[in-house]
């Protein structure tokens, strides 16, 4: 018995996911949990890898275009009136989680959804990762967030948005540092 064998979801139950657009050659674990589907647009030659979740709220916007990869275990979650999107040639290594909205915790506000809205303060904001872009293993990233073309974060970084990056670059770390310039592909 092969405990790594993927099984993914047909054509047919693709279909029936109601996703606002489906390109070809999708491949979808079995095991991904994806709530509102009907937000959530797919391009062509997309693989999505088990135990991830894709949560675009009730009314935010995620978007896979070409060739875009996420590996298992990965939490991509898109704020109400937000947007994740990933460029063509993108993609997240295992484990990664994207924030498009997280709390204010300096300790002037309640946190948890349990309290009342005027008691918590929350960030959120569209997170991107243009063309050739890939984040590492276990790498977390906060609202507000670009990924330039063609930049890396290395497994366990942590990008709060705050500092611009540079296209073609390396970046890793908490706090993320600048490692090197990366190659371009021709």
């Amino acid at each position: 018995m092969n405990l790594l064998k993927s099984s993914y979801l047909t054509s047919k139950e693709l279909l029936k996911l109601n996703f606002k657009k489906l390109g070809t050659n999708v491949l979808i674990d079995k095991n991904v949990i994806m709530p509102n589907t009907h937000n959530i647009e797919i391009g062509n030659n997309v693989r999505i890898d088990a135990y991830s979740v894709i949560s675009s709220g009730k009314n935010g916007h995620i978007i896979f275009n070409d060739h875009v990869h996420i590996c298992p275990q990965n939490l991509i979650y898109c704020s109400n009136n937000h947007k994740i999107i990933f460029k063509k040639h993108s993609g997240l290594a295992a484990g990664c989680k994207l924030y498009g909205r997280t709390e204010n915790y300096d300790g002037r506000f309640l946190m948890n959804p349990t309290h009342n809205d005027e008691d918590i303060e929350l960030i959120e904001g569209d997170i991107i990762l243009n063309k050739f872009s890939t984040l590492g293993c276990d790498t977390t990233v906060f609202p507000n967030s670009i990924i330039p073309i063609g930049t890396i974060l290395g497994s366990k970084s942590l990008y709060t948005g705050k500092n611009e990056l540079k296209e073609w670059s390396i970046y890793a770390g908490n706090p993320l540092r600048y490692f090197r310039e990366r190659s371009k592909l021709s």
